[in-house]
């Protein structure tokens, strides 16, 4: 297990992981909650889906250590945990209407 200095003490790395990821969910929570406030739905909802993707990196590097299982397994995880935040970032920009606009100027 990978540990870390921090503070001048020995951290283990999934320690340190799982704080980022309580603190990562923190921040999406207000930004989502922001989204209903007056800020941009739009912005909030891809600020959501990069920090849900950077989660799930954190999770696959600290948890699964899929690296561990192969190269090809490996990046078969990594694109699956991509997947649902970029439906996230693409179902937002269609909700916000730019993905109309931009599809009848196409076709």
């Amino acid at each position: 297990m990978k540990t870390y200095r921090l503070f001048g003490m020995s951290v283990p790395g999934a320690m340190l992981a799982w704080v980022t990821l309580v603190a990562l969910t923190l921040l999406s929570i207000a930004a989502a909650g922001q989204s209903h406030h007056g800020a941009s739905r739009l912005l909030m909802t891809w600020l959501v889906a990069f920090i849900a993707w950077y989660k799930s990196r954190l999770l696959v590097r600290h948890y699964l250590e899929s690296r561990l299982a192969g190269r090809v397994f490996d990046r078969v995880v990594r694109w699956f945990a991509l997947v649902a935040p970029a439906v996230l970032a693409v179902s937002a920009w269609r909700e916000a209407g730019a993905f109309t606009g931009l599809m009848a100027g196409l076709f």
